[in-house]
């Protein structure tokens, strides 16, 4: 970051305190976070999220530490620019469909969801101290700091039986879409979406002829082209609050604990969402019988907390409407933003990806 930046950062954290305290600190102390693995701060400094670790001391002797996150409304055409690999109408189809790619009402959706979300479920997450919406197209959360241990593929089943608490909560209950602000996409914006999303798949046309056989890349680009009336054929009613983008880089272990961050990207969407993208980025050493054996695991207790059990060929279904969607969708999206930001874990995810379509026989 450069010194303009972190300057500028200052001066606007300074006015989010005269709100939130309606004082200045004595001391205040500003340091910017930024690891291995954050995709935004890797391809464009002027891309929001940017997260600090603050510690304020007041004459009063009150001491607080805490993380910020400054969140813009530049991350949805900034975050376009860069997936858009130098296309022009792509940049702008993009931001049409920014929905289907889940950018729509980033900036304050994870404000409304720490505030609204059961009460039930703030155990797995971290506190919101204070939101200080729209300072100048801005948003500032400051938020609960949990020190902990990022996850190991021994730590999946524990991660299964805490985001299937959100599945089981949510289940069915479409009210839940106005309350928490979730994105919803519908067999509409799916059907509109699907020149889009195939273009930005056949971007890595290269990558995919190595990666994948003429057999899946068959299947995958069928999908995509019919992807609205895929959806359509999906089980009546079987969807829920869903991470939407549930990856181990979200996740901390903290006593033994399971604490799941960064809720910003939150959808209604088909559980096994969640289940798919966790394995396609973080399938680590797990063999192919510990996979299924985790899916299984994953079908058992979401049926179990529900109530609802689907047949093996529902199951199946989603299952393969999940992994071909994030294939088209969400993995573009991420191979996109790593021809920038050259991240390890970014580029395994194809592979991952092919591993998971033969595994599962799709």
């Amino acid at each position: 970051m450069s010194t303009e930046e972190f300057e500028k950062t200052r001066q606007r954290s300074r006015a989010a305190f005269d709100v939130m305290f309606k004082q200045q600190p004595d001391v205040f102390e500003l340091e910017s976070l930024s690891t291995d693995d954050c995709i935004l701060g890797k391809v464009s400094s002027a891309s929001e999220p940017s997260i600090y670790r603050y510690h304020l001391k007041f004459k009063s002797g009150l001491e607080l530490s805490f993380i910020g996150k400054w969140k813009s409304r530049k991350v949805i055409i900034n975050g376009a620019k860069v997936i858009c690999c130098g296309d022009i109408m792509l940049l702008t189809s993009q931001l049409i469909h920014r929905k289907v790619l889940g950018f729509n009402d980033s900036e304050f959706r994870e404000n409304i969801f720490y505030k609204n979300i059961d009460a039930d479920l703030k155990k797995y997450l971290v506190d919101l101290y204070w939101h200080i919406g729209d300072q100048g197209g801005t948003h500032f959360l400051a938020m609960e700091e949990i020190k902990g241990s990022k996850p190991k593929t021994s730590d999946f089943s524990a991660i299964i039986d805490a985001i299937t608490d959100f599945h089981a909560k949510y289940y069915g209950k479409k009210s839940c879409i106005e309350k928490l602000h979730l994105n919803n996409y519908s067999e509409k914006d799916y059907g509109e979406a699907s020149k889009t999303l195939l273009k930005m798949w056949r971007k890595f046309s290269v990558q995919n002829d190595v990666i994948f056989t003429t057999s899946e890349i068959e299947t995958i680009e069928n999908f995509v082209k019919n992807i609205g009336k895929e959806y359509a054929k999906l089980p009546k009613g079987y969807k829920t609050l869903t991470h939407n983008d549930f990856t181990a880089r979200n996740i901390i272990m903290h006593d033994g604990k399971v604490v799941i961050l960064d809720w910003e990207m939150a959808c209604w969407q088909n559980p096994e969402h969640d289940l798919i993208e966790l394995l396609a980025c973080d399938l680590g050493r797990m063999s192919n019988q510990e996979i299924l054996d985790i899916t299984k695991k994953f079908r058992k207790v979401l049926a179990t907390k529900t109530g609802h059990k689907l047949t093996d060929q529902e199951f199946i279904q989603v299952i393969r409407f999940s992994l071909l969607e994030f294939a088209v969708n969400k993995m573009s999206v991420l191979r996109a933003f790593n021809l920038k930001a050259k991240l390890p874990f970014l580029s395994r995810i194809p592979k991952n990806v092919a591993r998971l379509i033969r595994i599962y026989g799709i």
